[in-house]
């Protein structure tokens, strides 16, 4: 899949899941180290969801329900997102 026009780029993506984490995690950004594994953060089901939800509003297409859980770093995320991969690592 290749992403639209109109769609954010990797650092974009990137400040918004720093933000969307912190927020669900109710830590600072500033804690969150973009370039350690995403599982690090232990997110729940819940928490994954809500920020999986939030971003395939903003990218405009469906995402990997599980990417969130995956041992990717959100940089990495981040630049797969961008390029039009849904996030998964297979």
């Amino acid at each position: 899949m290749r992403p639209r026009k109109d769609a954010p780029d990797a650092q974009a993506i990137q400040a918004w899941l720093v933000a969307g984490i912190a927020k669900e995690l109710r830590i600072k950004a500033e804690a969150i180290d973009v370039h350690a594994p995403l599982s690090r953060y232990e997110l729940d089901s819940v928490e994954a969801a809500a920020i999986t939800a939030k971003l395939e509003g903003r990218l405009h297409r469906r995402l990997e329900p599980t990417m969130l859980w995956q041992s990717m770093t959100i940089a990495e995320l981040s630049e797969r997102l961008a390029k039009g991969h849904e996030g998964n690592m297979v």
